[in-house]
């Protein structure tokens, strides 16, 4: 695994972070107690972090979104769509069967965008 932990992004975040009982002691992890790299987010270092929300629903349309960020801080390689949607299973207990319905990369590369949805 290659280390690419940023440093601070905040004037005393060092501190803050440090006041965390079990804090692993790197930056640019999602969780302060678990590197990314030994959790579910990246499927424990298999492909890139899956950031993840609950669904939504739109009345208008009649149809539940879910919206799910995949950071490619670690270049370990996006994930499938089946990597996501058992991450977003087991991590916020989401059920239902869901479509990829846009996916969009960021300008700068760093990030992909990708909305799901399934009928209300």
């Amino acid at each position: 695994m290659v280390d690419r932990c940023t440093g601070e992004r905040y004037p005393g975040q060092l501190q803050q972070y440090a006041a965390f009982r079990g804090w692993h002691g790197k930056f640019g992890h999602l969780n302060v107690l678990c590197l990314d790299h030994e959790d579910i987010c990246t499927h424990f270092g298999r492909h890139d972090r899956v950031v993840t929300t609950l669904p939504q629903f739109d009345d208008e349309v009649g149809t539940i979104t879910l919206y799910v960020r995949v950071d490619h801080v670690w270049k370990l390689g996006m994930p499938s769509e089946r990597d996501i949607l058992d991450i977003i299973r087991k991590h916020d207990g989401t059920k239902g069967r869901w479509r990829i319905q846009l996916v969009r990369q960021w300008d700068d590369l760093s990030s992909t965008d990708i909305w799901f949805v399934r009928p209300g």
